[in-house]
């Protein structure tokens, strides 16, 4: 008979098999050696598989990317997730010279994907070397068609980039050579790498215009929902998640509108407030007026606001998100070419936010940083063409004041379309005082226009404010 176990080997054999089983899965010859603790479970793998497969398509910044973090069941994960691709997106210049330094050849699609998902874990998310490789190479593990050579080539590069102690490049190289040659040449070399800046960070925040900015303010505070209000009545919210869940969206308190995108209403009211007779009717004109944040913000005043708009998909959505303010009383949508469209009765005043290549929004379009000079050329020629064509339009139709801006930093969309308007006659500049735009008081340059800047404060802007003679 064999000899019976000693109570010691027991116990130890017990103590064995209630240990983790540890994840070898990086060890061995088709992978190499990960240093440093593998960790065994991530909350966050799943965030880092839907990030690698956004950032594997060309549509990362797309519809689809946004149903595909949608997908993920955790607040945290989802926040992840938009902060990985986010992230890889604005840094790309900053992330491709670092692949060129440590990779003989550039790959394709899922595993150059997985070396910038490793390199924004690394160099700009604080994540520990060790901990961004291992999820790194499990996310790309999930997908069949990667090889073991594949991962392989993926460990060997971002082990070499993590011991790497050479600095990065600027964030300059994020922006296209078109985009930082048109803002140098615009507004000097400072300027230029000032935006670049801004541009390449990750800002989850939003920023909402209200009906009524005390019951906002109540509300987010009795939600717990930590939020800033600006000189100007606009209430800021850091990482708020899923926008429609927010307190007052079901009763159309807030929508969502950046702090310089409010000042054009904000400006146009000042001056009719000037001129108006006492108990009349204020009637305006929104000119290219989706979504519609400023003809809500001016329908919230009491005023009968025209919303003209070209394209019926973009008025559709004005249209709900007038329902969902309860503003339909006071704010309608026209579906009309504002180069030819005319106002039933004159308007008082008139807002044109003109179309333009919404080069100060790059906070929230990554996609404006990397235009190439072909596209941007074109299509701020036609752009400017247009506006020309809606001016000499919306000049005729009676009104006593009127305040046109763009979202772009362009001195040709900006300062010399104004100068183009002065010249067609019939207006003069309504100098715009500090007191009217608190926070903002230095922007205003010497011929009492807005330019500003997104290292400002919010999008990037140019306001004019004009009165007719």
């Amino acid at each position: 008979m064999p000899p019976r176990p000693s109570l010691l080997m027991v116990l130890f054999l017990l103590i064995l098999l209630s240990m983790p089983t540890l994840n070898c899965s990086l060890q061995g010859p088709a992978h190499g050696p990960v240093t440093g603790p593998v960790p065994t479970s991530n909350s966050h793998s799943n965030a880092r598989q839907v990030a690698l497969k956004i950032l594997s398509t060309s549509s990362s910044t797309s519809t689809k990317s946004s149903s595909l973090i949608s997908s993920l069941q955790s607040p945290s994960d989802r926040n992840l997730c938009t902060n990985l691709v986010q992230t890889a997106n604005r840094r790309e210049g900053q992330i491709d010279d670092i692949i060129q330094r440590h990779a003989k050849k550039r790959p394709k699609k899922v595993v150059l994907a997985a070396l910038k998902l490793g390199i924004v874990q690394m160099k700009f998310l604080d994540t520990p070397p060790h901990a961004a490789i291992y999820e790194t190479l499990e996310a790309l593990k999930t997908f069949p068609s990667v090889s073991k050579p594949q991962v392989s080539f993926v460990n060997a590069v971002l082990r070499s980039a993590s011991n790497s102690t050479s600095p990065l490049s600027p964030s300059t190289s994020n922006l296209s050579p078109h985009i930082s040659s048109t803002l140098s040449s615009d507004w000097g070399s400072s300027v230029m790498s000032e935006v670049a800046e801004v541009y390449s960070l990750h800002d989850g925040g939003v920023t909402l215009s209200c009906t009524d900015v005390d019951v906002v303010g109540e509300m987010f505070r009795t939600h717990n929902v930590t939020n800033e209000i600006s000189p100007l009545g606009s209430v800021g919210v850091k990482n708020p998640g899923s926008i429609k869940k927010l307190p007052g969206f079901d009763e159309g308190l807030w929508w969502v509108q950046d702090s310089s995108a409010s000042l054009p209403a904000i400006l146009l009211k000042n001056s009719i407030e000037r001129i108006k007779k006492e108990g009349e009717t204020v009637r305006v004109v929104d000119v290219c007026s989706a979504p519609g944040g400023k003809a809500m913000q001016m329908g919230s005043w009491g005023w009968e606001v025209e919303g003209v708009e070209l394209k019926e998909k973009r008025a559709k959505r004005m249209r709900e998100n007038i329902e969902r303010t309860r503003l339909q009383n006071k704010v309608t949508v026209t579906v009309a070419d504002a180069k030819t469209f005319q106002p039933s009765l004159p308007p008082l005043g008139f807002l044109l936010d003109a179309p333009c290549t919404a080069t100060g929004t790059g906070r929230k379009n990554v996609d404006v940083m990397r235009r190439s000079e072909a596209e941007g050329k074109k299509m701020e020629e036609e752009l400017v063409n247009t506006t020309v064509g809606i001016w000499e339009n919306a000049k005729h139709w009676g009104s006593k004041v009127c305040v046109f801006s763009v979202c772009s930093l362009s001195v040709r969309e900006g300062e010399s379309q104004v100068d183009t308007f002065l010249r067609m006659g019939g207006v003069e500049i309504d100098r715009i005082m500090p007191e009217e735009v608190p926070g903002f008081e230095g922007s205003i340059d010497e011929q009492g226009r807005l330019r500003i800047f997104p290292s400002d404060r919010g999008d990037g802007f140019f306001i004019t404010r004009f009165i007719f003679v």
